[in-house]
């Protein structure tokens, strides 16, 4: 996969995978951490990673001939075959919907007044 997008996305799911488990340690210890700044952060910059990802992955696809010749030949052609198109085709989506079901979770707890401060 062409370093054009294989860099900003796997490093942005490193980022938000390897910080997974602080934030799940957080959720269990107290539920209204859902509430806070920070969760709402790392939400946000897990869907971030994803618009990255999509966004690189199209640039590098060999569909724009000016970007392709500053990459070279390789392209993301080979997300196009399985295994790797179960992660656009399904892994990202669900992500995707997980993050804002969480950022949802997120404002209905706001609004109800549970809050707690975290910096």
């Amino acid at each position: 996969l062409p370093g054009l997008f294989a860099l900003p996305a796997g490093l942005g799911d490193m980022a938000i995978g390897i910080t997974a488990p602080w934030i799940v340690i957080s959720l269990v210890r107290n539920p209204l951490f859902a509430a806070s700044r920070r969760f709402v952060i790392w939400n946000i910059l897990g869907i971030a990673d994803f618009v990255v990802a999509v966004s690189t992955a199209t640039l590098s696809s060999g569909a724009f001939p000016g970007i392709n010749g500053l990459i070279g030949n390789v392209t993301t052609s080979p997300m196009t075959r399985l295994p790797l198109v179960l992660i656009p085709a399904f892994m990202v989506p669900f992500f995707t919907m997980l993050h804002l079901t969480a950022l949802f979770q997120a404002r209905r707890l706001a609004r109800s007044g549970k809050s707690i401060s975290l910096r």
